[in-house]
């Protein structure tokens, strides 16, 4: 696999977790809208999905932008 085909790779997996945020951050404002009792803070977890959407676009604009793969094996 050479670096182009394992770029575009990166940004496919990368948006797919970007979406899995958005459908948690929909979750959660649901929960708030009907005024769920859930286990976990919804406006702490909304929070925390938009942050780490931040980090995965981040990443996605650093393998666009041809820059070095230095982040892969490193957690969020």
């Amino acid at each position: 696999m050479n670096d182009m085909e394992k770029r575009e790779h990166l940004i496919k997996s990368y948006e797919g977790q970007i979406r899995y945020c958005q459908k948690r951050i929909e979750k959660d404002k649901r929960d708030i809208a009907k005024n769920r009792r859930v286990k976990r803070n919804p406006y702490k977890d909304i929070k925390h999905f938009e942050e780490m959407i931040e980090k995965w676009q981040a990443r996605i604009d650093a393998c666009k932008n041809g820059e070095p793969l230095d982040f892969l094996g490193t957690k969020l």
